[in-house]
């Protein structure tokens, strides 16, 4: 099961101008949750969004900042978030219940990619045998993960998962088996 989550990219986004948003995981995360429920702009951490990012034919866009501990709470509050109660559902089937329960899931993780080891944030979406389905923004929608292996990379991150603040089963995201 998984819920029809809309995809957002923090990479290889903007059509012909190829814009990446490094640090941008965490915007790109609320982004998804927030169009699963409502359709419209994302406020985001309006502050956070001035960092230089250059391009390759020289010039100079604007991306995000990486969003850190004391940012957390602007963030949840912009973006009508709350702390899912008792944090990662123990199995699948509890985790499929969730979902339905509460829409998507905002996931704080620690990732390593490419020799690199970083903090990052994607967005849980569905079930599969004894795997967690979720979208990473790093361009890799609907990626597959053994939920235990990712309990210990959620577990190392040190913050909550978090929902949307809203009535349960108000998610607008339809439902595939």
């Amino acid at each position: 099961m998984y819920l029809n989550v809309p995809f957002v990219s923090q990479l290889d986004f903007g059509g012909d101008q190829h814009l990446d948003d490094p640090t941008g995981c965490w915007y790109a995360s609320a982004c998804m949750i927030a169009y699963s429920f409502e359709a419209g702009p994302r406020q985001g951490v309006p502050a956070l969004y001035s960092m230089p990012l250059p391009q390759a034919d020289g010039s100079t866009k604007t991306g995000h900042w990486a969003i850190t501990d004391g940012w957390l709470p602007t963030l949840m509050a912009n973006e009508h978030l709350v702390v899912l109660d008792d944090g990662l559902p123990a199995s699948v089937a509890e985790l499929d219940l969730t979902l339905r329960q509460w829409g998507p899931l905002f996931m704080p993780w620690i990732k390593t990619h490419g020799g690199n080891t970083y903090g990052h944030i994607s967005v849980i979406i569905g079930v599969n045998d004894v795997n967690m389905i979720y979208h990473d923004p790093e361009n890799a929608p609907r990626s597959e993960m053994a939920l235990e292996d990712m309990r210990a990379k959620i577990a190392q991150g040190g913050w909550p998962l978090l929902r949307r603040d809203a009535q349960p089963f108000s998610c607008g995201a339809t439902v595939s088996p």
